[in-house]
């Protein structure tokens, strides 16, 4: 049994170290999504987001993999030509490492840390779910339209398993009928596209990440423009845009934002009134899953290095 907790500390520990190079990777890696395409765009976002999530489960696929390897006899032991105090990953000849208080704790901690950071989520967006279930309920409304009264002007999609859109009465005094029908066609989009349930997954990718504003300001970005460009074959282009300057005018005055003028409203305007043209860069998908398969087997050819590096760090 000890010999099992000692392997499973030890991947922890190869885990958490390529975790943390995951995190210094992200920024880099985020300069070369271009926004070309929207749809190219959000795909190579969702796996940018994933990079802390996907680093470490190639180490220890690489690694798990090659000790099933040698446990099937593919590959030649080499286990006992080392003392039983060094650590080595193999499923046959487990690791006889003595873990001192210290080394537990640390274990102990990131475990704890994980599922605490997973169950506050977890909490949070339920709250937030019978919050806006509540609302549904409360309001009135036709269809998966709502009016709620309140003095800001508001306009957002929420819900998950029936989702609504909640517009404030206070709306009126901003926008006219058609331009009304605008914001509501925005939030329909948002809706179709399910950007509810995609960015609560979205939101949890993120729950690795140290520093995630940037990443959430270009998903943002992202989820806002598309909605916007769906309008906008509705109405038109001008239409949409004129809407997001009337609103950004009018939350500047009452210190409140809508939904609608989230995530950079010049941004927004910008991308909407101008034609995406291919800027020639490159794209990462390809180089994306490549990467993860040599590392994968970079882990495995050189899993004795990182047992020379784990045996450092224990002091063995």
């Amino acid at each position: 049994m000890t010999g099992w907790l000692n392997l499973g500390w030890m991947l922890l520990m190869v885990a958490l170290l390529t975790w943390l190079a995951a995190i210094a990777i992200v920024p880099l890696v985020l300069r070369f999504v271009a926004c070309d395409s929207l749809p190219s765009e959000r795909r190579q976002l969702w796996l940018v987001a994933a990079i802390p999530w996907l680093l470490p489960l190639a180490s220890v696929t690489g690694i798990v993999g090659l000790a099933t390897a040698k446990q099937l006899g593919w590959f030649e032991d080499h286990c006992l030509y080392h003392v039983p105090e060094h650590p080595h990953f193999c499923f046959e000849h487990l690791p006889q490492i003595l873990l001192g208080a210290a080394h537990s704790f640390a274990g102990i901690s990131v475990l704890a840390a994980i599922a605490g950071l997973f169950a506050w989520y977890a909490f949070d967006k339920f709250r937030q779910s019978r919050r806006i279930h509540a609302l549904s309920i409360l309001t009135p409304g036709f269809g998966p339209l709502r009016r709620i009264d309140d003095s800001r002007a508001l306009a957002f999609a929420g819900g998950l398993c029936k989702p609504n859109v909640f517009l404030s009465n206070s709306i009126k005094s901003v926008l006219n009928k058609r331009q009304q029908r605008i914001v509501v066609a925005h939030e329909v989009a948002h809706i179709r596209h399910l950007d509810v349930v995609k960015n609560m997954l979205f939101d949890l990718l993120l729950l690795l990440h140290i520093a995630p504003q940037g990443l959430r300001r270009r998903w943002r970005l992202n989820t806002e423009v598309r909605a916007d460009k769906r309008a906008a074959e509705r109405y038109s282009s001008l239409d949409v845009a004129e809407v997001l300057l009337i609103l950004t005018r009018a939350s500047y005055r009452s210190s409140s934002l809508t939904s609608i003028v989230g995530a950079d409203p010049q941004q927004r305007i910008d991308r909407l009134l101008s034609a995406q043209k291919p800027s020639g860069r490159f794209m990462l998908d390809g180089l994306f899953w490549s990467s993860m398969a040599v590392l994968t087997l970079s882990f495995a050819v050189y899993h004795h290095t990182l047992e020379t590096l784990l045996g450092w760090l224990l002091g063995l």
